[in-house]
């Protein structure tokens, strides 16, 4: 049983440093609920990013050069579902019957760049919102190549750590060169999303008396969205390096120290990567282009639902016409296909 495999003293690496973890008392059951909660949150952020993918890449609303940063970060949080997570499940079950080290290796590479891909883009999105509002002349006159080398430099940092991690696992740099290049990017990526988000505070009240009521309310609404935006951010990242930074530097002679509940290590793991799914939800709700673009998505493919019930049912109608089964809707069958038709017609309208 799983339970007779966890019964040791195992290391959680991931983004960071090395944790001792105590999971002696793990059971299968707990096995199951820690897997059936990292797959939940995988389920949701594989849907919600491919719907926010779909939004940015069809809608025209949402054709803008400001949200290539946010079709960025839904691309990057995509993988983390479809890459990330389904591994560190695979890891997560087999860390303890032999799970060969090449896929662990793999797993914590994808899980750096996955990640980091992420911050970075939460990064640049916060320096791009207080570009606009504190140089907004310029900031309507940037060509678009400049926000696609922007683009690119995230996606190229990302890789960068990545293949630290690699080279870490490899054996070709050491561990503190990988921890704290890690840890200073992460932290300063933290740094920067609050110093702009306090910065774009500070220029909106600045420029009150400059506004019309319609402005100012856009602005607090702006800025609501971006509190909530790094209060997320804070909350579900931060614990899992705050504890990696805090063990990083403790003495490994003292077991309070380095041994750790595993527990509070899997569950500062699903913080973080519940972010991934967050932020879709807070497009919904704070941006009205999504949300409008949203609803149109929705209602295109109703529409087609009733499309398709309507030509079935006329197939149908013509058919029994054709066959001498309807006339004039007096005889019985033809009394009973047009019940038929009325229903599914009502039905394809309610969904409207």
């Amino acid at each position: 049983m799983f339970s007779s495999k966890l019964n040791s003293t195992h290391n959680s690496s991931t983004n960071g440093s090395t944790v001792h973890v105590m999971d002696s008392s793990m059971s299968d059951a707990e096995i199951i609920a820690w897997c059936f909660a990292y797959v939940v949150v995988s389920i949701l952020i594989i849907v919600g990013n491919s719907v926010a993918i779909v939004i940015f890449t069809t809608s025209k609303l949402m054709r803008k050069r400001t949200n290539y940063f946010l079709l960025s970060l839904a691309i990057a949080d995509m993988m983390v579902g479809c890459l990330s997570l389904p591994m560190y499940i695979y890891n997560f079950v087999t860390y303890h019957r032999d799970s060969s080290e090449v896929i662990r290796g793999i797993f914590l590479t994808l899980d750096v760049f996955t990640g980091f891909a992420s911050i970075f883009a939460l990064a640049f999105i916060a320096l791009e919102r207080l570009y606009s509002v504190a140089l907004p002349n310029w900031h309507h006159t940037t060509p678009s190549f400049v926000y696609t080398i922007v683009i690119t430099v995230v996606w190229v940092l990302a890789s960068l750590l990545a293949s630290f991690r690699l080279m870490f696992t490899l054996g070709v740099i050491k561990e503190e060169v990988f921890f704290n290049t890690t840890t200073t990017c992460s932290f300063l990526s933290l740094a920067v999303i609050i110093i702009a988000y306090i910065g774009i505070g500070i220029k909106v009240k600045m420029r009150i008396h400059e506004k019309s009521k319609r402005a100012m309310e856009k602005d607090r609404k702006l800025a609501m969205t971006l509190c909530i935006v790094t209060l997320i951010y804070v909350v579900t990242w931060l614990p899992f390096y705050c504890m990696n930074v805090a063990f990083r530097f403790c003495k490994f002679e003292d077991t309070l120290c380095t041994e750790v509940p595993y527990k509070f290590v899997y569950f500062t793991k699903l913080l973080q990567y519940t972010n991934s799914f967050v932020n879709p939800i807070i497009y919904t709700f704070k941006i009205p282009e999504f949300r409008v673009a949203l609803f149109q998505l929705i209602g295109r493919k109703a529409r087609r639902r009733q499309s398709s019930a309507l030509i079935s049912m006329r197939d149908i109608k013509g058919s029994d016409r054709k066959n001498g089964h309807y006339k004039n809707g007096h005889n019985g069958n033809g009394n009973f296909n047009d019940a038929v038709f009325r229903k599914s017609r009502a039905e394809s309208e309610s969904v409207m």
